[in-house]
Parts: C-alpha cells; structure tokens; sequence
C-alpha cells in the first residue's frame, strides 16, 4: 500500500514538472501533496478496517454451536411371540444441530436467535427461537418477547433420550414472559396466542387473541456442597405443547378443541458430592374432552413423571457420569408414548466441549386390553455431541 502511495506522487511530480510553468508549480504541487497524504490517510484506514470489523463483529456476537451425532439399534418383543426379526432396526444419523447467536444490543437489551434442525424435522434447519430480553442492570426483573420455550416444566436429564415429561409438556410459541429472580427464588409469568383453536371460541379470527396464559414459581439453594431447586408449575392449556398440537394436526389441518385443558407440574433436583437426584410429574388437572383425547373408551386425563439418580466417579483416571431413570406416562397411548421405561446412561467428557454417551433403554408399551400393544422395546443407542 505505502509502495502504491510512493509510485503515485513520483509519477504526478513528474508530469507536474513538464506540463505547469515554474510559478505556477510550487502552488499545485502544495495541493496534490495535501491530497495525497489524505488519500494515503484514508487507504490505511481502509487497509486495518477488516480486523476493525471482525473485532466489532466479535464483541457485538456470541455464537455457538452444538453438534450431536447418534447412532442406536432398536429391538422389539411382541406379546405374542411372533417373527422378531421384522422388528429390528438400526441407524446412524446427524440428530441435532443447534445454532444459538445472542447479542448485548445496550446495557438494557439483548437479543437472541436458535436455529435448530433435527433429524425427524419436515425442515432442514428452522428458527426455534428468536427473542428479546429486556432487564435494567442490577435490577431481579426481566422481560422477555418473541418466541420462545414456555416456561412450564424443567426437563432436566443425564440421558440422551429426552424424559417423557418433556414428550408430553413442551411448548413453544411466540410469548410475553415475566421474570423476576434472585439467588433463593424465581416466579415467572406468561402470555402467549396458542396454536389451537377451540369450539367455544367466538370468532373465526380468535387464535389472533392471546388467551393462554400460565406461571412457574421456584426455591433455588445454591451452596457449595449441596444445591437444590424445587418449583412448581400451571399452564391454562396441555394441548399447547408440541406433541398435542401435531397429534391435533393429524386429525385435521383446522381442527377445533373441545375446551382447554389446564395442566401442572412439580419439580425438584438435589446435588450432593458425586450424586444427583432429579423428579419431575406433569399432568392434566382435569379431563380433555372424549372427542379430544380418549383413553380406553373415556376421557383422558394425561400425566407423565421423570425420576433420575446420577453418580460421578473415576474409571482409569477418566472421569464419568453414570444415570438410572424410571419413567412413566398414564393415559397417554394416544399420544404414543410409553407405559413405561427404564433407562441407564454412561457418560464421559472425551476432550475439552465434546462428550460420548451410551445409553441402554428398555420401554415397555401399555397393554392390549388398554388398547396398547404390550410390546417390549429395548434400544442401545450411542451419542456423540461437541459444542463449540
């Protein structure tokens, strides 16, 4: 650059030498000088604005990124003993991949964006989540608008296969949530639209209207040697939740509820040296209508309960995560879920952000005269997943 800057005022010196008289030289010649040493001025700059920028880029935006692949093989016994061999199955697959870009827009503000594909999505990567979080520095309360994952449940897991209160509950919507949270509490308050129309509603355009609303309440303990949680949830609609609304869209693309069905969940965790305990239960505070939701011939009223111990130890100086689980769901077959599972996971950290995991599953279906197969399942699956 500078060598450009040397070869330009050589060559105009010299042409200004041949073609201006003598008096009129020393005047021009100030002026091309002035400019060229902006110009010059202005190519540095020009030159050390990439860095500039990948610098501003940086400490505007935090990005990461996490990467699961997952490999299983998938046995089925059937109650009544028949070819087995037409009931087995297996796959390597990319499972997860999860984008999270956030950003501290001003001391007030921070934004938020997950992209997400997952390998049993119609769409190779969609927006998860996409929200603004508005809190005043040093101040317990926050709001949070866009969309969102509802805060109703916990889901906290060691495992690779996500717990049945998370099948059943899940939501995610565009929400309105506030939030306020110290070092022994939480309660946070919502409001969102709803994906699913009702009978009773009195308009065509009613799921323009928000009328879903629902709260969490929590006791954090955060010391040193044994840290705890418990909390507590409500929300005015089960059939919010991800798997509901798909199972909905599969009776009809416009189909009408019934009613809504209010659900709750309680939830709690405790950590002692190398131990961890989770629980969680989830379930329908009352009956959705028959037409809605039907177990054996009546109304369904849903519920699903997570319960996990983990161990922390060292196995030839590697250190891992061992987690046992039970699992169970209660009036949910027509959801297809399981009556029942049992789940031991093993666990280890291979590098610095990069994990592998194996995991043995057995899940047992309800029974044939709930309507259920009375299938046994038992999967051996392997996950390898890196954040970075």
């Amino acid at each position: 650059m500078n060598h450009l800057i040397k070869t330009i005022k050589s060559s105009l010196a010299l042409i200004l030498s041949i073609a201006l008289p003598p008096w009129a030289m020393a005047q021009d010649a100030n002026h091309v000088q002035a400019r060229l040493s902006q110009l010059e001025k202005q190519l540095n700059l020009l030159q050390e604005s990439p860095l500039k920028l990948n610098t501003s880029l940086a400490q505007r935006f935090d990005v990461s990124a996490l990467v699961e692949l997952e490999t299983f093989i998938e046995d089925t016994n059937q109650d009544n003993n028949q070819d087995r061999e037409k009931n087995n199955k297996s796959d390597t697959r990319l499972a997860t991949i999860e984008v999270a870009i956030q950003s501290k827009l001003n001391p007030y503000i921070e934004g938020q964006v997950i992209l997400l594909h997952e390998d049993d999505s119609d769409q190779d990567i969609a927006v998860d989540e996409g929200f603004l979080t508005l809190s005043a520095p040093d101040s317990s309360f926050s709001l949070k608008a866009g969309k969102q994952v509802i805060a109703f449940g916990n889901f906290e897991s060691h495992l690779i296969t996500d717990p049945l209160t998370l099948e059943l509950a899940e939501t995610k919507d565009t929400a309105l949530t506030v939030q306020a949270q110290t070092k022994d509490y939480y309660a946070v308050l919502y409001v969102f639209n709803g994906a699913n129309q009702t009978q009773d509603s009195q308009t065509q355009d009613s799921n323009d209207e928000i009328k879903q609303s629902g709260a969490q309440l929590g006791l954090i303990n955060n010391s040193a040697h044994s840290p705890w949680h418990l909390g507590a949830g409500y929300i005015s609609s089960l059939a919010e939740s991800e798997t509901f609304t798909d199972f909905f869209k599969e009776q009809a693309s416009d189909y009408q509820l019934q009613g809504n069905t209010p659900a709750a969940s309680v939830h709690g965790s405790l950590s002692i040296p190398h131990w961890h305990f989770l629980g969680e239960y989830i379930f329908a505070t009352q009956s959705f209508h028959e037409d809605d939701l039907a177990f054996n011939e009546k109304p369904a009223q849903p519920s699903a309960y997570h319960l996990e111990i983990a161990r922390d130890f060292v196995l030839l100086n590697k250190a891992m995560t061992i987690a046992l689980a039970q699992q169970g769901s209660q009036q949910a077959l027509a959801l297809e879920l399981p009556k029942q599972r049992f789940i031991v996971a093993l666990s280890h950290d291979v590098y610095k952000q990069t994990s592998l995991a194996v995991e043995y599953m057995q899940a047992k279906d309800y029974a044939i005269n709930k309507g259920g197969s009375g299938n046994t399942q038992h999967t051996l699956s392997m996950q390898l997943a890196a954040r970075f």
